[in-house]
């Protein structure tokens, strides 16, 4: 069996070896897509880890390969979010639920490994990431200082922003 190769491989000794040191992150380069699921789905077996792929597409692929090697549901993918900064009728929500399965998972130590692309893993960590300022869920403007902000609107938020920010 192709994971019985990979185990036996001084490689990926070292790997785990580094693993079991907490030498992370480890960077698999030089090997072919369906290789790197090989290593991943060896890697499984191990405990809870992190890979990291270039893009979405790649994320789904490699998890659709590392769960056909490992004959099971092993490997997730933690999706990006999906912005959208009008209302729009029949917005999906299918990548929430997908997250929260994942973070669900996690937490409850069912997951062995989270695929996710690198604008999902940084989607909230940089700086300049679309936010909500106090008051803007009920439509409060903005100005230069002393006005930048007054006291919130209590019972006279804006219903469109209100449900904007309800439905994102």
């Amino acid at each position: 069996m192709l994971l019985d190769v990979i185990s036996s491989a001084p490689q990926y000794r070292t790997l785990l070896a580094a693993m079991a040191k907490r030498g992370w992150p480890a960077q698999m380069t030089g090997l072919g897509h369906i290789h790197k699921a090989a290593v991943a789905a060896a890697l499984s077996e191990t405990g809870p880890f992190l890979v990291i792929t270039p893009d979405e597409a790649m994320a789904i692929r490699l998890c659709e390969d590392v769960n056909a090697f490992t004959g099971e549901e092993r490997a997730f993918v933690y999706p990006a979010r999906e912005f959208t900064f009008r209302e729009v009728e029949g917005v999906s929500r299918e990548y929430e639920f997908a997250r929260l399965k994942v973070l669900s998972g996690l937490a409850q130590r069912k997951i062995q490994m989270v695929i996710c692309s690198i604008e999902a893993l940084l989607q909230y960590t940089l700086p300049g990431i679309p936010c909500l300022y106090y008051g803007d869920e009920a439509g409060m403007e903005g100005y230069t200082d002393p006005f930048n902000r007054g006291g919130y609107p209590w019972g006279r938020e804006d219903g469109d922003s209100m449900t904007m920010v309800k439905n994102a």
